[in-house]
């Protein structure tokens, strides 16, 4: 079984400068991004991309290595052999790099109507479990596990082997989720995977980058 960090940032009370040496590429897609806090996250999951690469390679991985991919996660220029994924949530960043695929999904839960969504989005089989909640927290839940479930399954390749409620997806998988205080989340593998959260702060990108 293969471990794999999942890094989790949240973005700083203070504003953070966007003015950043990024590649052209990344100025690129910042540029189209309108609102302030679309910019912010897109910017926060960079950094905190670049931090888990850092990380996972020993050495240190510059703003300018990051390139873009049209409906993907950035691939690095300098590590063509990693692979990415990239995930936001309210104020949260959500970033995986690993030497296989590999997709992730956080959730921040908010109030929605959760037997609603899960009749329009989920199966059958899944809307079943989920409608069999016993109380309004367990029904937010059993929605959010589902829903990070599949988004991470989408993100890593895979399009049809996510199918039952959570409770029958055994151990050792190629999936993965959990909880992080209120936030939800999944990651998805191309192998078995043993996941550990680890939460970074803007300190600990400097000092993986320096």
């Amino acid at each position: 079984m293969s471990p794999l960090t999942l890094y989790l940032m949240q973005g700083p009370q203070q504003p953070i400068t966007l003015d950043l040496a990024w590649s052209d590429s990344t100025r690129a897609r910042l540029a189209t991004l309108g609102h302030p806090q679309r910019r912010r996250q897109f910017a926060l999951g960079r950094l905190a991309l670049l931090t888990a690469a850092s990380k996972t390679l020993g050495r240190a991985v510059a703003l300018h290595d990051l390139i873009e991919k049209t409906d993907d996660a950035p691939v690095l220029a300098s590590a063509p052999q990693l692979f990415t994924s990239l995930s936001h949530s309210g104020d949260w960043v959500a970033a995986l790099v690993a030497t296989h695929a590999v997709g992730v999904d956080i959730e921040a839960p908010r109030p929605r109507n959760w037997a609603a969504l899960g009749k329009q989005a989920y199966s059958d089989g899944d809307l079943a479990w989920l409608l069999a909640a016993p109380d309004t927290f367990t029904l937010q839940h059993r929605f959010y596990t589902l829903w990070t479930l599949r988004e991470a399954a989408f993100k890593g390749g895979h399009r049809d082997h996510v199918y039952g409620p959570p409770d029958v997806i055994p151990t050792g998988t190629t999936l993965a989720f959990g909880e992080y205080g209120d936030l939800h989340w999944a990651v998805s593998a191309a192998q078995s995977v043993r996941v550990s959260v680890q939460t970074l702060s803007l300190d600990d990108y400097l000092a993986a980058v320096a």
